[in-house]
């Protein structure tokens, strides 16, 4: 390790992480984070039980690092999605769907990305439709 590379390169340590990650991976699709996608990720986080006693802004900044140091989103869904548990994972696909279509409109790289994750969750077709059949009942009100 150099003199100043303190650090070396940033990893996700866990869980909660990973599905920060995840989450951030999604609205990172379009290539463009505006602060307000940012507040919706954390007013959307905060609201889950498990990232109670989480610092959500601490986790944006580590995601941020390990986004500008891959320089790939499918590089951060790998990292990301070895740390998920089998028992997690509809949730975290679930949660990314409904960050994707919460506005309504689903961009190409966003689809693409919610394909990607859903392959690197190991999601049934069957059980992706279902997720995304409900959140699009839920968003219509």
């Amino acid at each position: 390790m150099g003199l100043f590379n303190l650090g070396g390169s940033a990893e996700i340590a866990n869980e909660k992480e990973a599905f920060f990650a995840i989450i951030f991976a999604c609205m990172a699709a379009d290539g463009e984070i505006a602060p307000e996608e940012e507040m919706s990720l954390l007013n959307l986080l905060s609201t889950k039980p498990t990232f109670r006693k989480f610092d959500l802004r601490d986790a944006m900044k580590k995601i941020q690092r390990i986004l500008k140091e891959t320089k790939s989103l499918e590089t951060l869904l790998d990292k990301a999605a070895e740390k998920i548990s089998a028992e997690l994972r509809p949730t975290v696909y679930a949660t990314a769907c409904d960050f994707v279509l919460a506005d309504g409109e689903v961009a190409p790289a966003e689809e693409a990305v919610i394909a990607m994750l859903k392959s690197k969750l190991a999601i049934s077709d069957d059980l992706s439709k279902k997720i995304i059949e409900v959140i699009i009942i839920k968003n219509k009100a």
